[in-house]
């Protein structure tokens, strides 16, 4: 990797995923992070389908002005409606470098479906459950890239 694409995974594995949409009765916030189990509120979310967390701002990991990433977030949940997908919104937000995107989770969408589909929307990686863990009944979260 270029030190651009490894500063790049440091920020996405450095990045909690947090599912701002559609609480738990306990009112439990959700929070996805790369390589970590999910936590349990996750499965009363998706039950044991597989899910990905998707993004339509700042294709290319190259920041654009949040009128722009708005419109592109708005016309990602719009084309997910109608088909036979679940989704609730999540907001990426990255600590050390303190930027935020607002994202959705979507299910059930395997792994392979889910980086087409990225890859139609620019996107470099996507957050998913990786297929086989059964650490927990959520499973474990996974950072895939997309070739782009």
């Amino acid at each position: 990797m270029s030190q651009a694409e490894d500063w790049l995974d440091a920020a996405y594995r450095q990045t909690s995923y947090w599912v701002v949409e559609g609480l738990v009765e306990s009112n439990a916030v959700v929070v996805l992070r790369v390589d970590e189990p999910c936590p349990d509120g996750m499965a009363d979310l998706v039950g044991d389908a597989p899910w990905a967390v998707l993004t339509a701002c700042n294709p290319g990991s190259k920041p654009l002005d949040t009128l722009t990433n708005a419109n592109l977030y708005r016309s990602l949940r719009q084309n997910l409606e109608g088909k036979d997908l679940q989704n609730l919104a999540v907001v990426g937000m990255d600590p050390v470098s303190g930027w935020v995107e607002p994202m959705v989770l979507v299910w059930p969408m395997k792994v392979d479906k889910a980086i087409e589909f990225a890859q139609t929307l620019g996107q470099r990686a996507i957050l998913a459950r990786k297929p086989g863990d059964s650490d927990c009944l959520g499973g474990v979260a996974g950072l895939f890239y997309t070739g782009l």
